[in-house]
């Protein structure tokens, strides 16, 4: 999107911006606000640069396609794309963290998300509780697997006062995973600290690093206890076996050194 401003602004090789304006049909692309998307008989052609920037940069809010400068169009996307930062306001509980931050990003072990990244062992995103998708708001609140854990969190809640009867599903669900501004920075911190608490209470996430080492051997068709292969076979399998799951442990902690 930064290059096609460039290109815009002409401060590209002269002869991309005259394909530009030759198949726009535009002489003064510096004013330009909504440009034209070329035909496309195909999808190949559809996704190929200009058609889908073109249609991409149509989506702009104005203000951005008019920024003065590179600098500041390429900071206004940066915006939009960054998101926002939270906090987790120096809870001291490593694996805890480790937990909310994987909740908050939509990379957990719940069955949704690793439906929506395709995992093989997971055909469908329902909950084993059978009542509706396994995604955050539905584990946190609803699950009926883990009412007496919840139970003690909401009641946890009300203790320092906060009206959780008045919040829907997806506030108190935000609040939960990140805590409110209009909330001092202890409360904030104290209602992380009871979110974390209810996640590792629940116990549902103790055995997933173990169950991603068991599918990723899956995956590759390790059958190494098979009767079929040869005693020598089976050794190198297993050394094999071995190999991968040191390999699997060492980036899988080396990943949570930078999370």
């Amino acid at each position: 999107m930064t290059f096609f401003y460039k290109l815009l602004q002409n401060k590209s090789p002269k002869y991309l911006f005259n394909i530009l304006e030759q198949n726009l049909r535009i002489h003064n692309t510096r004013s330009a606000n909504t440009l034209k998307v070329p035909f496309c008989r195909t999808d190949y052609y559809k996704n190929s640069f200009f058609p889908y920037t073109i249609n991409e940069w149509n989506k702009l809010n104005p203000s951005i396609k008019q920024s003065k400068s590179y600098s500041v169009f390429r900071n206004s996307l940066l915006q939009i794309i960054r998101p926002t930062q939270t906090s987790i306001f120096d809870i001291c509980d490593f694996e805890g963290v480790k937990l909310l931050t994987r909740l908050r990003l939509g990379l957990s072990h719940l069955k949704e998300h690793m439906f929506q990244h395709n995992f093989k062992e997971t055909i469908l995103p329902l909950c084993p509780c059978g009542q509706e998708n396994e995604n955050v708001s539905h584990y946190l609140l609803r699950c009926q697997i883990f009412t007496p854990y919840r139970i003690s969190l909401l009641n946890n809640l009300r203790n320092i006062n906060l009206p959780i009867t008045t919040l829907d599903s997806e506030s108190l669900t935000n609040l939960l995973l990140y805590g409110d501004k209009k909330y001092s920075y202890q409360t904030n911190k104290i209602i992380l600290t009871f979110t974390i608490e209810f996640i590792k209470e629940s116990k549902r996430f103790d055995n997933a690093l173990i169950w991603f080492h068991l599918i990723f051997l899956r995956t590759l068709n390790l059958s190494i206890w098979t009767s079929s292969f040869s005693f020598s076979y089976s050794y190198f399998s297993l050394f094999i076996y071995i190999f991968i799951v040191i390999v699997l442990i060492y980036f899988h902690f080396t990943w949570l050194m930078y999370l």
